[in-house]
Order: C-alpha cells, then sequence, then structure tokens
C-alpha cells in the first residue's frame, strides 16, 4: 500500500513539476480568422458606395473568461485537457459576450499567468491532501505491525 501511495504521490509531483510551461507560455491566442467571403463582397461593391470597414470577429473564450476552472480541470487530468489554454470561438453576434482580437491580446497575458499559477497552487493542495490521507494509513499499518 506504501509503495503506491509513494508512486501516486510522485506522479503527481512530477506532473506538477514537469508540466510544459514553456509551450504554454509561448501560446498566443487563437482568433478566428475573418469570413472571406464577407470581405470579397466588400472590395467588389461599387467605389461610390460607402462600406464600412469589415466589423471586427469577436469571439469567446471560457478558459480565457475562468482561469480557476481551467487549472482545476487541467490538474484533474493531469495536464492532458485542455492541450491548449485560451482556445477561442467566434461569437455568431456582436451582441453576445466576446472580446476583439485586440481587447483579447490585453487580457490573455494575464489570464494565463493565473491559469499557470493556479495549476500550481492546486497541485501543491493536492500533493498535501494525499500526504493527509496516506500519513494516518502509514500510522495504522506500523501500529498493526508493532502489536504482531
Amino acid at each position: 500500500m506504501g509503495r503506491i501511495c509513494r508512486m501516486a504521490c510522485a506522479l503527481i509531483a512530477s506532473c506538477a513539476l514537469c508540466s510544459d510551461v514553456e509551450a504554454i507560455s509561448r501560446e498566443q491566442p487563437q482568433t478566428p480568422q475573418a469570413d472571406s467571403h464577407a470581405a470579397a463582397a466588400d472590395s467588389a461593391s461599387a467605389p461610390w458606395e460607402f462600406t464600412p470597414g469589415p466589423t471586427p470577429v469577436r469571439c469567446d473564450s471560457w478558459q480565457v473568461r475562468s482561469p480557476f476552472r481551467a487549472a482545476f480541470l487541467s490538474t484533474l487530468s493531469l495536464s492532458a485537457w485542455p492541450l491548449h489554454f485560451g482556445a477561442c470561438t467566434p461569437v455568431s453576434s456582436i451582441a453576445e459576450d466576446g472580446w476583439t482580437p485586440a481587447t483579447l491580446r490585453l487580457v490573455f497575458p494575464h489570464a494565463k499567468n493565473a491559469f499557470i499559477r493556479l495549476r500550481i497552487i492546486i497541485y501543491l493542495m493536492e500533493i498535501l491532501l494525499l500526504w493527509r490521507i496516506i500519513k494516518p494509513l502509514r500510522a495504522i499499518r506500523h501500529l498493526r505491525r508493532s502489536r504482531s
């Protein structure tokens, strides 16, 4: 029992300490591409018609909006999911929540830093919780050996 618990602690600690923080820090926010058909239609209109510039594509990301939830789910899956932090999905209308690419570039670094720090804290909390479970079990096992 002790060997299995030590291996579980080692697995959690190795995932926490060896997680690929550099890969996350190199990631950039993934904004969806603008509709090429709409851009082609804007450029094909008559030159005397006033056509405003293309509306900025808005996107939304639950990971950027809630880095704690993303960090918690990442630690529960041992950093297997979500694979990419901050993946954005396009928003259908401008009235919905979402960010323009410029706003996303402002928000993304802060959310990414919070995600990384929260993930480290949650890993450490999991290790401490596992230790609190293992310590009494080891004491009971030791007590049984001393009685025999």
